[in-house]
């Protein structure tokens, strides 16, 4: 909430009511907001060109299917590591 609050306060993000269930918040993205994010994409864009430009598409797509197949692997560590914790 401290993170959605400071982008709310630097009109980067718009929260509104939903006007079919009061509980419930929207948020958009203001124009100043979008602009930020655009940059942001270049920005990375241009990162990510330059730190994968050793490597092959082939090289790409497996490291890739690596990452895909790690984080279910880990967080199911993760897990087994709270429950042995909290007992």
């Amino acid at each position: 909430m401290r993170l959605l609050d400071t982008l709310i306060a630097k009109q980067l993000v718009l929260r509104t009511e939903d006007e079919s269930d009061r509980r419930a918040k929207l948020l958009a993205l203001t124009g100043q907001g979008r602009a930020l994010v655009e940059v942001i994409q270049k920005r990375v864009g241009a990162l990510e060109k330059e730190a994968f430009k050793s490597f092959s598409v082939a090289e790409l797509a497996q490291m890739a299917d690596f990452v895909d197949r790690l984080e279910p692997a880990v967080n199911e560590v993760r897990s087994r590591l709270r429950l042995k914790e909290s007992r």
